[in-house]
């Protein structure tokens, strides 16, 4: 649950054990509904992001980024409201 409006990390990967991440997320704040599915992909050094079948019920809550960062794969989320829950599904396909 974020409580700001700052970026945060949501989940990290080690570079090194997985090149394909994909994610299935639900994000609510109050009665406002958010999905998705997201695949990261990465070379080692730089990941690329894609985000598909996104449905809201009034508005998007959010977006999505990624960066490597100490070794890890990172799935960054920036909320548009102060009060945002997340839940994902995670698959992580190695090396």
């Amino acid at each position: 649950t974020t409580s700001s409006l700052s970026q945060v990390v949501i989940d990290t990967s080690p570079v090194s054990t997985y090149r394909t991440i994909k994610y299935t997320v639900q994000i609510t704040s109050g009665t406002n509904y958010h999905c998705e599915d997201i695949i990261i992909l990465h070379n080692g050094t730089t990941p690329k992001i894609t985000e598909f079948g996104i449905i809201y019920t009034n508005s998007s809550l959010g977006y999505f980024d990624t960066d490597i960062n100490g070794g890890n794969v990172e799935l960054l989320f920036t909320p548009f409201n102060t009060s945002t829950t997340l839940k994902f599904v995670k698959t992580a396909l190695s090396i």
